[in-house]
């Protein structure tokens, strides 16, 4: 079975709160010893990258254990530092768990919701990257806005069908 590298998203999302802070890592597993988080956090995905890249079994085992020795590592050194208040995003917004499964006047009114949220999310991470002092942070938020707005271009199609649809029962 393939691996991905969206597998690990959520194995490392646990350094978020680190992110800006530096780190002593005392393993040879990365290419410094002291960094910011964020730094250690790239050299990760780079073994990710390497081993969802990997055909031959051996050579996809040594970026696995290699990755398991970088998150232990890293790991054990985040343990001493105080995690910082990141700003998370809060939608204003409740959504039913089975969207997609209502009936359609109703799923076109929760798609319009979702539109307002995307909206207002956007410009949060806009607010959040105009704050940002960090090249690398700052990258990141300019990351999420794309991505943001390529999900609400998908809800706005998603609204136009709904309403092109609605319109030939009427």
């Amino acid at each position: 079975m393939p691996i991905h590298a969206q597998d690990f998203s959520s194995y490392l999302a646990f350094f978020t709160p680190f992110l800006n802070q530096e780190a002593v890592v005392f393993d040879d597993c990365f290419t410094k010893k002291t960094q910011l988080v964020l730094y250690f956090v790239y050299e990760m995905q780079e073994t990710i990258t390497q081993l969802t890249q990997q055909k031959d079994t051996e050579h996809a085992e040594v970026y696995a254990a290699r990755l398991l020795r970088q998150f232990d590592a890293l790991k054990r050194a985040v343990a001493h530092i105080k995690p910082e208040k990141q700003a998370l995003f809060q939608s204003s917004y409740q959504f039913p768990k089975n969207i997609h499964s209502l009936p359609a006047p109703k799923r076109l009114n929760e798609y319009r919701k979702a539109l307002r949220a995307l909206h207002e999310k956007t410009s949060w991470l806009i607010e959040q990257n105009l704050k940002a002092t960090d090249a690398r942070v700052k990258q990141q938020f300019e990351n999420s806005i794309q991505e943001t707005e390529y999900r609400k271009q998908k809800c706005i199609a998603a609204i136009e069908k709904l309403e092109e649809e609605l319109s030939f029962v009427k």
